[in-house]
């Protein structure tokens, strides 16, 4: 309940209908961490028979929000986080 709970709310991959995964929002690598994940999440959705997605979303007050992936040569370079992800305070 604290992620959800938590200013910034949580980071989260849903892999397959037996896989969730977070990392809380506040902390100061979660975009880099997300991004990490989303390799073996396609990994695990690909091997599942309930696959959903390898997707990063932002939760936060009940309400997810996908933060989609900006591509480089064809290579993930980084999330695009919206600007109330980074600008919502600690507290």
């Amino acid at each position: 309940h604290h992620l959800i709970a938590a200013p910034r709310g949580a980071l989260v991959l849903f892999p397959s209908r037996g896989a969730l995964w977070t990392i809380p929002a506040h902390e100061p690598d979660a975009l880099m961490r997300a991004l990490a994940l989303r390799s073996p999440a396609a990994r695990v959705a690909h091997e599942s028979p309930y696959p959903i997605s390898a997707e990063v979303f932002w939760q936060r007050k009940g309400r997810l929000q996908h933060l989609p992936v900006t591509r480089s040569s064809g290579k993930l370079t980084y999330l695009s986080p919206p600007p109330e992800l980074l600008s919502v305070p600690e507290d």
